[in-house]
């Protein structure tokens, strides 16, 4: 899948920047997901191959509440698991 002409990679939006360990964990490791599931009381998750990492309270004021709580809610998962961000 190609980038439009004109589009800015996400990694030079600030992204990596703001928010590292969400980042890192999208381009390494795993996906998220944001929203209601109809399932689950959270609105957002770390998944990976094994499954819910991580997931969050069920309501946020806005969404960069949302995904900076997903990036200290990956950190503090990685770091409980004795991982780092390789």
């Amino acid at each position: 899948m190609g980038m439009k002409k004109g589009t800015t990679p996400m990694y030079h939006s600030g992204m990596a920047d703001r928010y590292p360990h969400l980042w890192d964990w999208v381009r390494k490791r795993g996906w998220i997901e944001i929203g209601r599931d109809g399932h689950l009381p959270s609105f957002a998750r770390a998944l990976d191959a094994g499954g819910l990492a991580w997931e969050s309270k069920g309501k946020y004021d806005s969404l960069e509440d949302t995904l900076r709580d997903l990036d200290q809610g990956i950190a503090a998962w990685l770091q409980g698991e004795g991982r780092s961000q390789e």
